[in-house]
C-alpha cells in the first residue's frame, strides 16, 4: 500500500545578505524538477514593525523577531503543509528568514534547519549589492549593517544556531556561504533532502505495513461468498468486483467514490491483503 507523505519543513535561515532567499528560491524550483510538489514561504511577507529609513535608525529595532508575526508564519506554514499532503512525490515547503530559529516552535515542526554562515563584510556588501542605489543610500546600509543588524544577528540568532547544531547535529546543515556557490549549496542541501526523505518513506511504509497487521488479526471476517450491505460503494478492482468503499479512498480519492442511496448488496472482497481496509460491512444471511 502506497501512501503519500506529509509535506517535509525545510527552515533556511542565516544572517541578511547570505544567500537564504536565493538558496530557497532555487530548492524550491529543483525539487519541483525531480517531480515533486513544492512550494516556498518567506518571513518578510509576516513583518509586523514600521520600515525605519536606514539613516533615521537609531537601534535595532528592525531586527528583533517580536517584529515578525510568529502566528500568523506558523498558520501559513500549516496551510502550505494540508495544501502538500497528498500531492506528487515527495511534498516540501520552504522557509526562509533571518530570525526563524529564535521561535521554538518553528524549529520543533521543521525537519530540517540549513543554515548558512557568512562573514560580515561578505554579507554587508551582498546587501549593498542587492539593487542600484546611490553611494549615500549605499553608505547610510553600510552604517546600518555594521551598527545595528550585525550586532543583533551575533546576540540573537547566532548563539542560537551553535546551541542548535550541538544539541541536534543531525537536524541541522551548515553551510559556509562565502565560499559556497549557489550551485554547491544547493546540491549538498538536495542531498541531504533526499537521504531523509527515503529514510522516512521507509519508516512509514514499515510503519503502515505493521498497522495493516494488526487491523487484520482483530477484524472479524464474515464466511466468503457472504452478502453484505454497505452505504458507499468503491472503484472495481481488477477480479470486477465492488467492494466497501477503501480507507484511502475515502481521504485521498474520493473523487472515484460514488455516494448511493440506500443500501446496496456487495460481495466481500476475497483478497487476503484487501480485507483489513474493508468498512462499514455488514453480514447478511445469504440469499
Amino acid at each position: 500500500r502506497q501512501r503519500s507523505m506529509w509535506p517535509f519543513v525545510v527552515l533556511v535561515t542565516g544572517p541578511s545578505g547570505s544567500g537564504k532567499s536565493t538558496l530557497a528560491l532555487h530548492l524550491t524550483d529543483e525539487w519541483s524538477k525531480r517531480g515533486n510538489w513544492a512550494c516556498s514561504v518567506s518571513q518578510d511577507d509576516f513583518f509586523q514593525g514600521k520600515f525605519i529609513p536606514y539613516h533615521e535608525a537609531k537601534d535595532d529595532t528592525m531586527e528583533r523577531p517580536e517584529h515578525v508575526h510568529f502566528a500568523q508564519l506558523r498558520a501559513r506554514i500549516s496551510a502550505a503543509r494540508k495544501e502538500g499532503n497528498g500531492e506528487k512525490g515527495v511534498p516540501l515547503v520552504v522557509v526562509e528568514g533571518h530570525v526563524l530559529i529564535t521561535d521554538q516552535m518553528l524549529v520543533s515542526d521543521a525537519d530540517l534547519v540549513v543554515y548558512l554562515s557568512c562573514d560580515r563584510d561578505t554579507c554587508m556588501e551582498r546587501r549593498v549589492g542587492r539593487r542600484a542605489r546611490d553611494p549615500e543610500t549605499n553608505d547610510h546600509i553600510r552604517r546600518y549593517f555594521r551598527n545595528h543588524l550585525w550586532p543583533a544577528h551575533e546576540k540573537r540568532v547566532a548563539p542560537l544556531a551553535k546551541a542548535l547544531a550541538t544539541r541536534d547535529p543531525r537536524g541541522v546543515v551548515q553551510l559556509q556561504a562565502a565560499k559556497l556557490t549557489t550551485g554547491e549549496a544547493l546540491q549538498q542541501v538536495v542531498r541531504e533532502l533526499a537521504r531523509r526523505t527515503t529514510a522516512k518513506r521507509r519508516k512509514t511504509t514499515t510503519r503502515n505495513d505493521e498497522d495493516d497487521k494488526a487491523a487484520a488479526a482483530s477484524y472479524h471476517y464474515p464466511p466468503e461468498g457472504a452478502r453484505h450491505r454497505c452505504t458507499w460503494m468503491a472503484y472495481p478492482t481488477r477480479r470486477e468486483v465492488w467492494g466497501p468503499l477503501l480507507e484511502e479512498a475515502q481521504a485521498a480519492i474520493t473523487r472515484i467514490a460514488v455516494a448511493i442511496s440506500g443500501y446496496e448488496e456487495v460481495k466481500m472482497l476475497v483478497e487476503p491483503k484487501h480485507r483489513p481496509l474493508a468498512l462499514r460491512a455488514i453480514s447478511l444471511p445469504r440469499s
